[in-house]
């Protein structure tokens, strides 16, 4: 599998589904899903939640999945509009590059929200957070860990 590929397409497909706002379509028993096809690429995203969420993302190529990512978290109980939050996680989500394809940049500031995303990787492994604060205090938190199944 050709890593360059693979990124591109999952930089395509993140910024084709959630980061445009689109919404997501419901499957069964509130899991809720995006999905994004190019060639023989294709992406599915599967959550459940709102306020707090989990789901995990998933990249096939043909009918073999090569790319995989779990994820959980959401927004504080103290955060008092959650739909802002939100919002401006697309924005940082709409970032996505291809040296860090798993979620956001590592920093993005947009009026009183911030976005920060650490992270670790290998070639085969990567994990991370991500934090929103709005003014200084976290209102979002979001934890996740992947790998490359085509190694």
């Amino acid at each position: 599998m050709n890593a360059e590929k693979l990124e591109g397409f999952l930089v395509e497909a993140k910024r084709n589904t959630y980061a445009l706002g689109i919404k997501a379509k419901k499957i069964k028993e509130g899991l809720k899903e995006f999905t994004f096809k190019k060639g023989n690429f294709r992406y599915v995203d599967k959550y459940r939640g709102e306020k707090f969420f989990f789901g995990e993302e998933t990249v096939f190529f043909g009918k073999k999945a090569v790319w995989f990512m779990d994820y959980a978290g959401g927004v504080k109980a103290s955060a008092k509009n959650h739909k802002a939050v939100y919002s401006f996680l697309r924005k940082a989500l709409a970032l996505v590059d291809t040296k860090r394809p798993f979620r956001g940049p590592g920093r993005f500031t947009e009026g009183k929200f911030s976005y920060s995303n650490t992270s670790k990787r290998n070639a085969n492994w990567f994990s991370g957070r991500e934090i929103i604060k709005q003014s200084g205090r976290i209102v979002y938190s979001l934890d996740y860990v992947g790998c490359n199944l085509s190694e």
